[in-house]
């Protein structure tokens, strides 16, 4: 009988931490001055996210999309490049923190191999500085 109320407060516990984290809305990718126009948006249901990220290397426009999933802290998904920048990869993941709710930062990951520092800022909604 411990068992299962540890069980059942193990999983009520981990519930409260997924929703001390709203990531729905618009961010900013502020990684690189290479990088201009530049947002993620986020919907989150529960622990899962969907996202589309556009932003544009140089002048050259990239949509992307995905699905991934939020654990205690960090977020991590998949994309897939719908306009890709001629050369670079059209699949990867980006594994990201959330350090505070109005910041993401972490790694991404393609198929060719490259990684590199991605960050986020919080664009839309706004919320207030604690």
């Amino acid at each position: 009988m411990k068992k299962i109320y540890f069980l059942i407060f193990t999983f009520y516990l981990s519930a409260q931490i997924q929703a001390q984290h709203n990531l729905n809305g618009v961010w900013k990718d502020v990684n690189d001055t290479a990088f201009k126009n530049c947002y993620l948006i986020i919907a989150q249901d529960k622990d899962s996210v969907f996202v589309n990220h556009y932003l544009e290397f140089n002048g050259t426009p990239m949509v992307e999309y995905g699905k991934g999933i939020i654990k205690k802290d960090s977020v991590m998904y998949n994309v897939n490049v719908s306009l890709a920048i001629p050369g670079w990869s059209t699949k990867g993941t980006h594994k990201l923190k959330i350090t505070n709710h109005n910041t993401l930062l972490g790694m991404y990951f393609d198929n060719k191999g490259n990684t590199g520092k991605i960050e986020f800022t919080r664009f839309l909604p706004q919320t207030e500085k604690k």
